[in-house]
This record gives structure tokens, C-alpha cells and sequence, in this order.
């Protein structure tokens, strides 16, 4: 495959046809060269790979795992482009706008990874700009969400005092629609595999953070389904419990310095007024000097 501007990967779980359709709809309207890699973990097909003109599609016969089967792609793409979209197929976006996120993240070299405002179908923001989260917040979201003190703290671990209409450096955004400069990427080894399931959007973006900047750009909107599964599945709030564990074994549950000091500053720079003290320091910075 001879190089071009942009590559792109999806991964699918037993995804419908039209919705695999659409995205690929979607991504020929982008006036770039672009080559569209599809990830199939669905298991009850059997593993083949084939490219046809600017899509490769790989059946894996198996689930591989969401960050594993990115990094599949990553890893088939290299050497293909400079610029690589991790994308779900439940998202809708203009193919112009695309065209943007990219010369914004091509104009500052010092940025890594770049991510468009969301929205839901009905035009309502999706508050996916993150601080990086202490075990607390997450306990709170998961089992005490109706608690006075967990919407608090959410409403501050998800920035919902912040208007979203601003550029700003971010440690935790969504893998639902994330742009990466490749040499980064592959320099922090693209997604953690451990994590089979969650937690490996949080994961990449904190490692990307640390060397580079990770921008939430407003310049762009797009559209994002979002269909949660995990409320009442058992198996997925399984997955979801054990990459959490996994997340908080790896960087530190209670003594975690780096996230207390990057959480400061992003709160630092969005924040009109600052959030409650006690909070801000638990969950969340100083100027960090980005690596080259």
C-alpha cells in the first residue's frame, strides 16, 4: 500500500451491516487519501484478510479485545501514514471537517493526540473530556450515582462546569474519536493489551499525555450514538471492574502524583471559578514541560 494522508480503524462486535456500511459511507467523503482498516472480532467467523482499494477489512475469528484489535491495525498500517484515526462505527462526522482536526494537529507539532466536541443525536454535548480519575470517582459513578457526593464529584471528574467551547489540553479523552500523530503513538506502543475491555482509552491518552499533549479541539464536532451496554450486563460489568483494578494497579490507587498534578492544571486552565478544594486535589498541575 503506497502511503497517504490519513489511516483510520474501527473494530466490530457482532456490528450490523448497515452501521459497518455507513461508516464506510462516511469515510469516502473525506477528500484525503485515506485507507480504512476494519477489525472484526466477531467470533462466529472464520479469520481471512482482504483489502479491497482503500479498505482492509480482517475477520480475527475471535475477540481479540478492543485495544488489541487497534493495535492490529496500527501495527498493518505503519510506515502507511503520519496521522492514524481510532474511530467507532457509531459515530457520524462531515468528511471536510476531518480535513481540519488533521491540519490543526499537522500545525503544532507538540501535539499528540487530538480529540472533535461530541455531541448526541439530538444535539445535547456528551461531557467526554475527562480528568484522570481517582478509585473514588468511579466507585461513586458506578454504585452510589444517585448519592449528593458521587454527582459532585462527577460533575467535576467529567468538567461539566466548563462550557466545552475552548481548546484545551485534556489528560482523558474518549476513544470513541480520537486522531493521533503515529510517531507518538507507536512510541508509547499504541493501546495497552491487558486491557480486553475499558479503561484503554484512559490508559492511552494518560501515557500520551506525559510526552506530548493530548488537545480537545472544538473547531470540530461530531455525532456519537453512544449505546451503553454495560448498566445490566453482568459480563460487562465484569470487564469493567477488572480493567478498573488493572488501571489503579498499574498507576497507583491513593499515591498518585502525576494524576493529582495534571488534574490541577487542566482544572487551572478550563475553570472560571475553581471547583471545591477538597475534591480538586484528590482527583487531579503545574505546567508540564511536553517532550519533542
Amino acid at each position: 500500500m503506497s502511503k497517504v494522508d490519513l489511516t483510520i480503524s474501527c473494530v466490530l462486535y457482532n456490528t450490523s451491516t448497515e452501521e459497518v456500511q455507513r461508516m464506510q459511507e462516511q469515510v469516502a467523503t473525506i477528500p484525503l487519501k485515506v485507507h480504512l482498516y476494519i477489525i472484526d472480532n466477531s467470533p462466529d467467523l472464520n479469520p481471512q484478510d482482504h483489502t479491497n482499494n482503500n479498505i482492509t477489512r480482517i475477520s480475527t475469528g475471535k475477540n481479540l479485545g478492543y485495544g488489541k484489535a487497534h493495535n492490529l491495525a496500527i501495527r498493518r498500517s505503519t510506515g502507511h501514514s503520519d496521522y492514524h484515526l481510532i474511530a467507532n462505527t457509531d459515530i457520524s462526522f462531515n468528511g471536510n471537517d476531518l480535513v481540519v482536526l488533521l491540519s490543526h494537529i499537522q500545525k503544532c507539532p507538540d501535539i499528540g493526540l487530538i480529540a472533535p466536541r461530541v455531541v448526541y443525536p439530538n444535539g445535547s454535548l456528551q461531557h467526554l473530556c475527562r480528568l484522570l480519575p481517582a478509585p473514588l470517582d468511579l466507585v461513586g459513578r458506578r454504585f452510589f450515582g444517585w448519592s449528593k457526593w458521587a454527582v459532585r464529584r462527577d460533575e467535576i471528574y467529567e468538567l461539566r462546569h466548563w462550557d466545552y467551547k475552548r481548546q484545551a489540553d485534556i489528560p482523558f479523552i474518549s476513544g470513541c474519536f480520537m486522531l493521533a500523530r503515529r510517531s507518538i503513538l507507536e512510541s508509547v506502543h499504541g493501546f495497552d493489551e491487558r486491557f480486553f475491555l475499558y479503561f484503554e482509552d484512559l490508559d492511552l491518552s494518560r501515557r500520551i499525555s506525559e510526552i506530548s499533549r493530548c488537545v480537545f479541539f472544538p473547531g470540530v464536532e461530531i455525532t456519537h450514538q453512544y449505546r451503553s451496554k454495560t448498566s445490566n450486563n453482568k459480563m460487562l460489568i465484569a470487564y469493567l471492574i477488572c480493567s478498573g483494578i488493572r488501571y489503579f494497579n498499574k498507576w497507583g490507587w491513593f499515591f498518585d502524583s502525576y494524576r493529582k498534578s495534571v488534574n490541577l492544571r487542566t482544572l487551572n486552565v478550563i475553570s472560571r471559578s475553581p471547583p471545591p478544594h477538597d475534591i480538586a486535589t484528590e482527583t487531579i498541575v503545574s505546567p508540564i514541560s511536553y517532550a519533542k
